[in-house]
């Protein structure tokens, strides 16, 4: 019988005294605004909103609770327990909007509602008091009542009526030229390994009113014949393929039919559980976020959905961000039929054919506004010693910032096209004397509360609050809770294609938009809420050990060809430019740990950070025998530096400095080194400079637009080494990318225009 309408349940917050949270007034609340980022950082970290763990202890929960009936716990985002009262059997008076008089109604079922990003958001300014939500709001999953008029029977086919209809369309579709097409099109998963099918939200097959859902499960029917044949093909032992189908509105009925073909009707959430890199997933049109969840939690063979489209135009199932960049691993194939039965469904097919078990879509360094605890001022305190290794290494929280004097909000369309044309125009993203600016205002040590002031790409004034000092909650994959408190404010730098990514992140109407280039970020430390203290990193490598690998990787390198053909390019064509420096950017650290899977300490991450430094002394040599110099400035900025790192550059005489003062020093005089770094190095530069020398991997055509990449090459960065001589030196890509020589082609010293720009 289907649902007259899903009544959610009364979610009060459960206690919990290891989160150290109290909650006088009862329910706990936070900032509207703050719950908004905390939505927003999730989906652009990449954070899961959806894990299988989570689907798995509500699916035993409500095992339990459709045959005894009881209490059931979810967790919000932010890692707050509540609790719901069930129950089932519940018989009260009521109306509804289609039906206002009053009748009796009963719980008779419950059932998992499913909150995506944008259904968050909504229900956020929805549910908004005076600026404050109840924290519950921010729970994606949830359980409701199914109510149901008491006393009445839905009409639902007999058996052999509902079979013979099946059957019917089963055969249609059999013999239809769609059928033909679409085994085709699954022969181009031919080599990936699939075992099962899970189908999600397919339709009954015995109730009135849906007719494509006979189509669906032919449709299904055929994969699974294909994918016997498959299995039989490959392994030979008649092992056939497991076919799961989970659908709230599947009938005793349904499940007789499904059985017939070899189908297992599920339980909600248990399909979601079976899908892995070995499964095919159906889902068209479905009521759950179907789509969202699978992104959440596998990357399965094949899956065949509704297309997938560049906007959000789906409020049930839609195709956010995440979708978006999940189908970037997978080619897109038609179904095979015009579409009457399937609406406008396309088949996904990974590119991969081994995959390993899903680890996640995140992407970045967890960032997210988890739970806001005021724990006092904790600026002046240090490390504490002890044997408890901090779970971060060197992760960073980006400051709340605001338009100084807020303005009517673009569209996502018209954002972009304001990020392009400004791109277009030539305006400078970089400039030094914004840098040096916000470079200025970090030195005076701002308190907790001020404003550090900065400029977006249009010239308004962006305010970004300081929160040195404040003490935030991140929730762990394994639901512990990690506290980490706000220290050192650094820099962060967005080229366009950044700023560009950050608009497809955001799949609802955003409320506040900054396009800045460079803004504020804290560098974050895992703190000890008992002893309020920071727990410090994992150590560096011991300095002799360090010290070694430097001298062994700078002998390796000046017996390696790539190190004369060097030198020779420089004495011939970089001859007569005028250069007194060196800088290197973002070469990494030679002396972090890092464990392989064994135990073992992985040392190819430090083998690679000092061969390059090791180049950059190369450049300095050079420099000092064209010049006949005994000392040329060498400069090396990168915030992964060590105590360890520094002393044993300070030997080499490259000195260490801190960001952002590498780009100050840049200029017409310079060479630039940076291979493969973390920053828009080459947007930057290009914004800024016209070094003399370069290093940096090959300037290609990949301007990060589609694709995200750390460091694009724009169009402007192509207009810019049109300036330049290309030399392949052959250096070892292993250790040195796709590093190239640079040689800017005019002698004479450019200069750039009044307002900055070069031409």
């Amino acid at each position: 019988m289907t649902a007259l309408v899903s009544a959610p349940l009364t979610w009060v917050h459960q206690s919990n005294t290891s989160t150290g949270l109290v909650y006088p007034q009862g329910q706990p609340k936070m900032k509207t605004e703050q719950a908004i980022d905390l939505v927003k950082q999730m989906l652009e970290s990449g954070q899961p909103f959806f894990t299988k763990k989570a689907l798995q202890e509500l699916g035993e929960q409500l095992r339990s609770l459709r045959t005894k009936g009881s209490k059931v716990t979810v967790k919000s985002l932010n890692g707050i327990t509540f609790e719901g009262v069930v129950k089932l059997g519940h018989r009260y008076p009521s109306t509804t909007s289609a039906d206002p008089v009053v009748r009796e109604y009963i719980n008779l079922e419950i059932a998992i509602e499913y909150k995506h990003p944008a259904r968050l958001m909504i229900d956020l300014n929805m549910n908004d008091y005076g600026g404050e939500i109840f924290v519950n709001v921010l729970t994606p999953l949830l359980v409701t009542h199914e109510v149901y008029l008491f006393g009445k029977q839905e009409e639902v086919w007999a058996p052999k009526f509902a079979g013979d209809a099946f059957n019917k369309a089963r055969e249609a579709w059999e013999k239809s030229e769609g059928r033909k097409r679409f085994e085709v099109t699954l022969s181009a998963a031919g080599g990936h390994r699939i075992n099962k099918i899970v189908g999600f939200a397919c339709g009954s097959l015995s109730r009135p009113g849906t007719p494509k859902a006979a189509f669906q499960h032919a449709l299904l029917a055929t994969a699974k014949k294909w994918l016997d044949g498959k299995m039989m093909a490959e392994q030979g032992d008649g092992k056939k393929s497991s076919c799961y189908m989970q659908d709230p509105q599947y009938t005793p009925v349904d499940r007789e039919i499904l059985n017939s073909i070899g189908f297992q009707q599920v339980d909600d959430p248990d399909g979601f559980l079976k899908v892995d890199e070995q499964s095919i997933v159906l889902s068209m049109a479905p009521n759950v976020p179907v789509k969202h969840i699978i992104a959440d939690i596998a990357r399965p063979a094949i899956v065949i959905w509704l297309k997938v489209e560049a906007v959000d135009t789906l409020m049930l199932d839609p195709d956010s961000s995440r979708i978006r960049q999940m189908m970037k691993e997978y080619d897109e194939l038609k179904i095979g039929h015009d579409g009457d039965h399937f609406w406008n469904a396309k088949v996904y097919v990974r590119k991969t054919k081994d995959e390993p078990p899903f680890g996640g879509p995140w992407n970045k360094a967890p960032s997210a506004y988890i739970y806001t605890v005021n724990m006092g001022d904790t600026n002046n305190l240090e490390p504490v010693m002890g044997e408890r290794i901090s779970r971060l290494d060197l992760d960073y929280r980006y400051t709340r910032c605001r338009l100084a004097e807020p303005s009517e909000m673009p569209t996502q369309e018209e954002a972009k096209a304001i990020i392009d044309r400004l791109y277009a125009s030539g305006v400078p993203f970089f400039t030094k004397d914004l840098i040096q600016d916000i470079w200025d205002q970090i030195k005076r040590e701002p308190a907790r509360g001020d404003k550090i002031l900065t400029k977006d790409i249009t010239g308004a004034v962006v305010e970004c609050e300081v929160e040195t000092g404040k003490v935030h909650q991140w929730l762990l994959d394994d639901d512990t809770k990690l506290e980490y408190v706000c220290k050192e404010l650094v820099l962060n730098y967005q080229c366009r294609a950044s700023l560009r990514r950050e608009l497809d992140w955001k799949d609802y109407t955003f409320q506040h938009w900054e396009p800045c280039s460079v803004i504020i970020m804290h560098r974050t430390h895992e703190w000890d809420g008992e002893t309020e203290q920071i727990i410090p990193r994992r150590g560096p490598v011991d300095r002799e050990v360090v010290t070694k690998t430097f001298q062994d990787k700078i002998q390796e390198w000046k017996e390696s060809p790539a190190y004369e053909k060097l030198k020779t390019i420089l004495s011939s064509s970089a001859k007569n430019h005028e250069i007194d420096k060196v800088i290197g950017f973002a070469l990494g650290t030679m002396s972090f740990q890092r464990f392989n899977e064994d135990g073992s300490l992985d040392t190819r991450g430090g083998w690679r950070s000092a061969s390059q430094h090791a180049l950059l002394l190369t450049m300095t040599e050079w420099l000092r025998e064209r010049d006949h110099k005994e000392k040329v400035l060498c400069y090396s900025q990168d915030p992964a530096y060590s105590e360890v790192d520094r002393k044993i550059l300070d030997e080499a005489s490259i000195q260490v400095i801190e960001d952002p003062r590498g780009w100050l020093e840049v200029d017409e005089h310079s060479i630039v080194l940076s291979i493969a770094p973390n920053v828009p190095v080459k947007e930057i530069i290009t914004d800024i400079a016209r070094p003399a020398v370069i290093i940096w991997c090959r300037v290609g055509f990949d301007d990060g637009l589609v694709q995200g990449l750390t460091d694009p090459d724009s169009s402007r960065v192509r207009a810019m080494m049109e300036g330049y001589e290309l030399h392949d030196f052959g250096p070892d890509a292993d250790i040195f990318s796709d590093a190239m020589l640079y040689i800017r082609k005019s002698v004479a010293v450019p200069t750039p225009s009044s307002d900055g720009r070069f031409t």
